[in-house]
């Protein structure tokens, strides 16, 4: 078999325009490099505004302000433990319950429950004409059913 071989060069060439450039980015940067760091000042107050008037009576305002719902945590704090003590656990019963119970909520909930006890019936029902229809009526198995 034959075959031919080939050979070829590439040379790359920067533009000269491109190559000026690039040095004189890089004279740029040696020239910072050794630029030692100068700081800008010790002093703290030469960073930040000072606080003005105005922001000096908010400040004093919310410190004023801080603390002035604490005679109603505390009184909070004295119902939610007079409420907790008031009822005895062990003669809790519904009447207790339903006094902190919304009346909308009791209605709209006997109302669905009741609903769902009929359904629970006529299933039950069906359930049992099923079983005596099959044959299985009255044995150990209509109980659980």
């Amino acid at each position: 078999m034959g075959g031919k071989t080939s050979q070829s060069t590439s040379q790359v060439q920067i533009p000269p325009e491109v190559l000026a450039r690039y040095n004189s980015v890089n004279a740029t940067a040696e020239q910072t490099a050794a630029t030692p760091f100068k700081q800008y000042s010790t002093d703290p107050n030469a960073f930040v505004a000072p606080v003005n008037a105005q922001q000096n009576a908010g400040i004093a305002g919310t410190n004023a302000a801080a603390n002035q719902a604490q005679p109603y945590f505390g009184a909070a704090t004295a119902y939610t433990a007079a409420g907790g003590q008031a009822v005895d656990p062990n003669q809790l019963g519904g009447q207790q319950i339903n006094q902190f119970l919304s009346p909308f909520l009791g209605d709209v909930y006997g109302a669905t429950l009741a609903g769902e006890n009929q359904q629970n019936a006529q299933q039950a029902s069906g359930l049992q004409g099923t079983a005596i229809g099959a044959g299985a009526f009255g044995g150990d198995r209509s109980g659980v059913a």
